[in-house]
């Protein structure tokens, strides 16, 4: 799958992982979706956490993403971004397919009408 991950936000994760590592060293940075359901724009997680089965793994600069099978079809070339500043300082998500069409309702591939 295509992520994209700008430079702040690549340095701002390995800042994070760096600091939980002592924790015992989690597989990467799970990226989810939170509340995909109805037709309004998906929340995104994260949180670092270890590679579940049917995870995709997609390294980038370093860092492992793992994404779960439900979340996708919606971080399909999605970008994340990190900002700093004091105002919605954080991790941003970009999602590419965010509300085109498919978004409508809890998909979890089971449904069939």
């Amino acid at each position: 799958m295509q992520l994209t991950v700008s430079p702040p936000a690549a340095e701002a994760l390995k800042q994070v992982i760096q600091e939980h590592g002592t924790l015992g060293a989690p597989a990467g940075v799970r990226i989810g979706v939170q509340g995909a359901c109805g037709c309004g724009s998906a929340h995104f997680g994260m949180s670092l956490d270890e590679t579940q089965d049917g995870d995709t793994i997609v390294s980038i600069d370093g860092i492992n993403f793992l994404v779960d099978a439900d979340s996708i079809s919606y971080l399909e070339g999605a970008e994340l971004d990190y900002s700093d500043e004091l105002v919605g300082r954080g991790f941003r998500i970009n999602a590419a397919n965010q509300g085109n069409g498919g978004g409508c309702g809890c998909g979890g591939g089971g449904h069939h009408h």
